[in-house]
């Protein structure tokens, strides 16, 4: 579960990061040019700094579900990651601001 999803962090004008944006995906890849590259599936997942969360765009997860944009494969997968993330590591705050992390 941990190749379906791309991780963005936001910063505040300090410099500190201030939210973890998990943008999942049917899958990850590198073009023709070696340029990464993901086939984006609508839910994503937000950590904030204080280790609250929020889940984005389900309800555009479940209009593409409903208009045969994507099937219920791609549906339930999208959920599989996202629960995939709330119960891992990639969830907890101290993991996610260690040095090692940022490098």
């Amino acid at each position: 579960m941990d190749k379906y999803w791309a991780l963005i962090a936001f910063y505040n004008p300090k410099g500190e990061i201030i939210r973890w944006y998990f943008d999942i995906s049917k899958n990850n890849f590198l073009d023709e040019n070696g340029i990464p590259c993901r086939d984006d599936i609508f839910l994503d997942l937000i950590i904030l700094q204080d280790g609250r969360t929020i889940t984005e765009d389900a309800d555009e997860l479940q209009e593409a579900l409903n208009k045969g944009e994507i099937s219920i494969y791609d549906y339930n997968h999208a959920y599989k990651v996202h629960d995939h993330l709330l119960n891992s590591k990639w969830s907890n705050i101290e993991f996610l601001a260690s040095p090692q992390l940022l490098n």
